[in-house]
C-alpha cells in the first residue's frame, strides 16, 4: 500500500530536531512475540468506545503500530490497513501477523501516502516519542480524507516512561487537545483508559487514567465549531487580564467567516476584535478591511444591519483606546454612538458597552447581540 515513490509535503528536513526512539525501539520487541493480554484488552476496549460498529472497507493507516500488530491486527480482514514505525523489530512481529508496515519516522520524513487517501489514522502514544509534533499532525492531517477519523493517545504525564520529552507542556491533557484544535482536528469524545499504579492519589478520572484517547475528525463541520473554538481560544488571560492566544482565536475566527459560521457578522466581530492586537505591530491591512465592512454598514436601511455595526465600530472604538491608538476620532466616535443609542432596539447594544465601562462583560454577552445571519 505505501508508494514506493514516496509522497511528502516537504519532504525530509535536515533542520528538523532528531528523536531518540528509532534507537531505543530498534530491537526492543523479542523475535516471535505474542500478542500479550494486556494489549488485547486495551485494543478492544479503545475499538468497543470509538467503533462500536467496526469499519469496513476502509483505509486505515496506524503510526507506530509496534510489534503486536496494533489496533489493525482486529480490523485487518475487512479494511486495507497499513502500519508505519521506527523499529525494525516491529516490522518482523507485525508483519508476522499479517500487518503490512514501512519503516518510517514520521515526524522527520512525513508520510508515504499522497494527499486525502486516507480514512482513519491511528497513532497511540506516539506524539511523546516525536521531536517535531507539528510537522507530524500536518503529515496526518494531510493525508487524511475530508471528515477522516483520527484517533490519538498520549500517556498521563504522572506516570509517563519516556525520559526525553522535547515540548514537556504539550502532553497535559489540555495542551494536548487544544494542539488538535488549533491544527482543524474537530475533537468529538475523550476516553480515559487504564488506572496508573497510584490512582489512590488521586480523584478525577483524568489524573487516575493510564493514557487520555481523543476521537477527532479532519477539519469542523462547520463554522459554527470554528467560532466555539475560536471563543474558547479568545477567551483565555492571564492574571493581568492580558489575551493569551490572539492569534489562534483569530486564525479560527478567520476560517468562521469563510464558512459562515455563527452568520457572517459575528465571525467578522470578533476576528476583527482578535486583530485589533496585530495592530501593535502595524500589520494592519485586514483589521482595516473589516473595519470598512463595519462602517458600510452603519449606514444601511436596515436595523438588523445597521445596529451591530454601529455597537462594532464604538465598541472596537473603546477597545483601541485602551491600547492608545483609538479608532475613531472624537467626534466620529461621539456621532456614531449616538446614532446607536437613538435607534430602535439598541437597549441591548447599549447595555453592553455599560457593562464594558465596569469590566462586567464577558465574551459570551457580546456574541449573543449579533442576529445569526444578517
Amino acid at each position: 500500500m505505501v508508494q514506493e515513490k514516496e509522497i511528502r509535503t516537504r519532504g525530509r528536513s535536515d533542520h528538523l530536531l532528531f528523536s531518540e526512539a528509532e534507537k531505543f525501539y530498534e530491537d526492543y520487541w523479542q523475535e516471535g512475540s505474542k500478542i500479550s493480554e494486556t494489549t488485547r484488552i486495551r485494543n478492544q476496549a479503545i475499538l468497543d468506545y470509538f467503533f462500536p460498529q467496526r469499519p469496513k472497507g476502509k483505509t486505515i493507516l496506524e503510526i507506530g503500530v509496534g510489534g503486536e500488530g496494533g489496533l489493525l491486527y482486529d480490523l485487518k480482514e475487512e479494511n486495507r490497513v497499513q502500519g508505519l514505525d521506527v523499529s525494525a523489530s516491529a516490522k518482523r512481529n507485525s508483519e508476522r501477523l499479517g500487518i503490512a508496515v514501512a519503516l518510517v519516522n514520521v515526524d522527520r520524513e512525513g508520510i508515504p501516502f499522497p494527499d486525502e487517501a486516507v480514512d482513519i489514522v491511528f497513532a497511540f502514544e506516539v506524539f511523546e516519542h516525536f521531536a517535531n509534533p507539528q510537522y507530524a499532525l500536518e503529515e496526518i492531517h494531510r493525508v487524511l480524507k475530508p471528515g477522516g477519523c483520527f484517533l490519538v493517545s498520549i500517556p498521563n504525564p504522572l506516570i509517563h516512561h519516556w525520559p526525553r520529552l522535547f515540548y514537556p507542556a504539550l502532553f497535559e491533557e489540555r495542551s494536548f487537545q487544544e494542539f488538535l484544535m488549533i491544527n482543524d482536528f474537530w475533537v468529538k469524545r475523550k476516553l480515559y483508559l487504564g488506572q496508573n499504579h497510584y490512582h489512590a492519589r488521586f480523584s478525577t478520572l483524568s489524573e487516575k487514567a493510564l493514557m487520555w484517547c481523543w476521537e477527532c475528525e479532519k477539519n469542523m463541520p462547520d463554522g459554527e465549531v470554528y467560532f466555539e473554538y475560536g471563543l474558547y481560544f479568545w477567551k483565555q488571560k492571564n492574571e493581568k487580564g492580558i489575551r493569551t492566544r490572539p492569534i489562534e482565536a483569530a486564525d479560527l475566527f478567520r476560517k468562521s467567516l469563510e464558512k459562515g459560521g455563527g452568520g457572517s457578522f459575528k465571525a467578522r466581530f470578533f476576528l476583527t476584535w482578535s486583530l485589533m492586537y496585530r495592530f501593535l505591530y502595524d500589520e494592519t491591512e485586514e483589521f482595516l478591511n473589516h473595519v470598512m465592512v463595519f462602517f458600510n454598514k452603519a449606514t444601511a436601511q436596515d436595523l438588523q444591519e445597521r445596529l451591530p455595526a454601529l455597537f462594532a465600530l464604538t465598541f472596537l472604538n473603546l477597545e483601541m483606546k485602551r491600547l492608545a491608538i483609538p479608532l475613531l476620532d472624537e467626534e466620529a466616535a461621539v456621532n456614531i454612538f449616538g446614532h446607536l443609542r437613538r435607534s430602535p432596539g439598541a437597549d441591548p447594544y447599549l447595555q453592553v458597552l455599560s457593562q464594558w465601562g465596569t469590566g462586567s462583560f464577558d465574551e459570551e454577552c457580546v456574541a449573543a447581540l449579533f442576529p445569526s445571519n444578517p
